[in-house]
């Protein structure tokens, strides 16, 4: 048997796959009405199930907010380093970064919402893991940023500005706004997104 966020052993409930759909549906409505505004009791009913089942998985909301917050830092951490990963050299590495930036946003629109909304809500323990990810992702753009200036594929005279830029300027209310109702296909922000990384880190010449 599984463990329970924060507990015990946990057991199966009806209509619900485990914590992970509970989470799902929880981070859509923090999103949505805001964490105060929802209770277990809400979860529950879009799950179709009792609001006590839900404490076999989790012990309160607090947690809840607390696990999901975690878990959203972490999956956006690994979604990034794969990314960079896939790269082929200081351009592409950007490239393919931002990309998994952009299309993480587009595929889980609230996890960054929330995060950035509720971290005050976090326990100070929690509040921490969640700034060190963040930090981690940050680290990794400021790698690749000097790698690049070092091999003279990049001129940012500041790659610690252009690292925090880099992580900052794709945030998940601009990504939405842009992708709202198809208005801009997933692939032309991918690719726009892109080249406003690569220009701010190899900016125009000064012509005089």
């Amino acid at each position: 048997m599984a463990s329970r966020a924060g507990g015990s052993q946990r057991r199966p409930i009806a209509g619900a796959g485990g914590l992970k759909d509970i989470t799902e549906v929880a981070v859509r409505l923090f999103a949505q009405r805001g964490y105060g505004a929802t209770g277990m009791k809400d979860i529950a009913r879009e799950l179709g199930v009792q609001a006590p089942s839900l404490y076999n998985y989790v012990d309160s909301k607090r947690r809840l907010l607390e696990v999901l917050c975690v878990e959203a830092m972490r999956d956006m951490r690994d979604a990034l380093r794969d990314g960079i990963a896939r790269g082929t050299d200081a351009a592409d590495r950007v490239l393919r970064g931002m990309e998994a930036q952009v299309l993480f946003r587009l595929r889980r629109p609230y996890d960054l919402q929330v995060v950035t909304r509720e971290s005050l809500r976090l326990e100070p323990g929690v509040r921490e893991e969640v700034l060190s990810l963040r930090d981690e992702q940050r680290a990794m753009w400021q790698e690749v940023v000097r790698a690049g200036v070092d091999q003279g594929r990049f001129t940012t005279s500041s790659p610690e500005l252009a690292s925090h830029l880099l992580l900052e300027m794709c945030s998940s209310l601009q990504v939405l706004h842009f992708s709202l109702e198809g208005r801009v296909p997933e692939r032309q922000l991918v690719e726009s997104f892109g080249g406003f990384a690569l220009a701010l880190l190899t900016p125009p010449a000064d012509s005089a």
